[in-house]
């Protein structure tokens, strides 16, 4: 089964059993603090960027988010 995480200050944060509520909590944390919050669905193996908000800065979260991952060897979908 697949969980919802949040990363924002180059941690994982919360965590969802809901995809729709995931998102939602991303975008607010996001226009409340101005942090950059990427939501990710985690499975036992492969993890997918959902969403990267504020939506103003996506390019910049996708962009990160392959660095991180793909850049670091993992195979850019592949939990470290």
């Amino acid at each position: 089964m697949s969980k919802y995480q949040l990363c924002y200050d180059g941690k994982w944060q919360e965590s969802f059993e809901d995809e729709d509520r995931a998102l939602t909590f991303g975008r607010e944390i996001a226009e409340e603090t101005g942090r950059l919050v990427h939501v990710v669905r985690r499975g036992l193996i492969i993890q997918k960027l959902l969403g990267v908000f504020p939506e103003s800065r996506v390019e910049e979260g996708e962009w990160l988010w392959k660095i991180r991952y793909s850049g670091a060897g993992f195979g850019g979908g592949h939990s470290p």
